[in-house]
């Protein structure tokens, strides 16, 4: 083990397969001293065979997920997070191929997958077989992604019954939530309804999350499904911009922030709002994925006349801040953003449209009748609701 060779997407093709092949044997040598380490190696094997559908390389990945380790072993190399590490890196090399398996079929490997992520288990070995999990989940996720597979997808969904729901970890129902969804792409919908129908009947009534008023451990279910739709939503829409997929991103962003809030005085109170918080978490990170490299901004209202809210908040600091915004970002038509950017380099700082009232016809007029004159992007004043509102050039709305 005298040297590393490291590989990049402009060698990707050219790298040397010998060497690959001696580093993916020798890999678990590392793993008695540093087992971050190996596990991130085992991650870098299932992408440097991305999409190759290797049954060496596969059937190495099976092997550890379903390792079952001694007693003797004090600190077992294959913990959970090495586990998942492999389950990622199956589903890296048959990423999509779960319709076509093509040499992989003698290997029987969808149906040990779902043994380990929803089958029953022997009790003695369900501390081994509850590591591998999630390994299980995620290398079906990826292995069956976009493959609208019915039949596998109601196999890993959650359970029918809640009495089922006892003996899963509460943070898996997440993972086979997105599972599900991620076999059945097109299905998934930015809409409230599909999100309860999504969820199991006795969750209905509380879809919302406007109700819920206590933190209670049975919830936990719960929390983890709603998470995992709102992620199903992120990704299926991912760097789309749409305010329709932002709005129901925020509002469920809103209502677990609001029960991250709720008074915790017992352990099991606690112990929930520790769930809440990292589902919380998930619908932010959602979110996020969905604005993505997108142009849009979201203009303000502050009204200071009659939102109580606004009027405190100035009253508590007498200030706001405010940002000028670039050309390119201030204004929804390329025209209004053109005449925006001479504004910005002109030295002169009359607006490039109050030539118009140095017309004879518009000569007379006041500034507040000039107001009603300018369309409401270039400083003019609009109506809504019976409320006036003047915006500035810098995309800043006041109401008035």
């Amino acid at each position: 083990m005298g040297g590393v060779q490291i590989f990049d997407a402009e060698t990707y093709d050219d790298f040397n397969w010998a060497v690959a092949r001696t580093c993916c044997v020798v890999y678990g040598y590392y793993g008695f001293f540093n087992y971050s380490a190996v596990t991130t190696g085992i991650m870098g094997i299932g992408l440097l065979y991305a999409n190759t559908q290797h049954r060496r390389m596969s059937e190495i990945m099976v092997s550890e997920i379903e390792h079952i380790d001694t007693e003797t072993e004090e600190e077992p190399l294959r913990n959970e997070g090495y586990r998942l590490a492999a389950g990622f890196a199956l589903g890296f090399i048959n990423l999509g191929k779960g319709s076509d398996l093509q040499g992989l079929h003698d290997m029987r490997l969808t149906e040990r997958l779902l043994a380990l992520a929803a089958g029953s288990k022997k009790v003695d070995l369900v501390h081994v077989f509850d590591k591998a999990t999630a390994a299980a989940v995620m290398a079906i996720a990826l292995i069956f992604m976009k493959s609208e597979n019915q039949v596998l997808a109601r196999k890993i969904d959650i359970p029918d019954s809640l009495l089922q729901f006892d003996y899963v970890r509460p943070d898996i129902f997440l993972l086979r939530t997105l599972a599900k969804n991620l076999i059945l792409w097109s299905k998934i919908e930015p809409t409230f309804a599909w999100i309860t129908r999504s969820l199991p009947s006795a969750y209905r009534p509380r879809s919302s999350l406007e109700k819920v008023k206590f933190l209670i451990s049975d919830d936990l279910p719960f929390y983890d499904i709603l998470a995992g739709l709102c992620f199903s939503i992120g990704l299926r829409f991912a760097g789309s911009g749409s305010f329709v997929v932002r709005d129901l991103l925020i509002h469920y962003l809103d209502q677990l922030m609001r029960i991250c809030r709720i008074n915790a005085d017992t352990y099991d109170k606690k112990l929930t709002r520790g769930t809440v918080r990292t589902c919380q978490d998930l619908v932010a990170l959602s979110l996020a994925t969905v604005m993505a490299a997108s142009d849009t901004h979201w203009n303000i209202v502050l009204d200071l006349a009659q939102n109580q809210t606004h009027i405190a908040s100035f009253k508590s600091t007498q200030t706001v801040y405010v940002r000028r915004r670039p050309a390119h970002d201030a204004s929804t038509s390329p025209f209004t953003s053109t005449l925006q950017a001479l504004n910005d380099a002109t030295p002169s700082s009359a607006h490039s449209l109050q030539w118009l009232f140095r017309l004879p016809a518009f000569a007379s007029l006041s500034k507040a009748e000039q107001a009603l004159v300018l369309p409401p992007d270039q400083g003019g004043a609009k109506c809504d609701g019976g409320e006036w509102e003047a915006r500035s050039p810098a995309g800043i709305e006041v109401a008035v």
